[in-house]
């Protein structure tokens, strides 16, 4: 059985999440400008497929 986490596995998470969380809040203002003006036509498709691919 696997007990305690690692201090490495604990910063590893807190990394990722913050890197989420930060990457989500970065992309507000472009989802409202999207919203508002009813386009995408910012969004770019290559850097989606890269997103989800990563």
């Amino acid at each position: 059985m696997h007990g305690v986490s690692s201090v490495r596995e604990i910063v590893t998470f807190v990394l990722g999440t913050t890197s989420v969380l930060c990457w989500g809040v970065a992309e507000i203002p472009q989802i409202i400008t999207n919203f508002k003006e009813k386009s995408a036509e910012g969004l770019a498709v290559t850097f989606l497929m890269t997103w989800i691919i990563g």
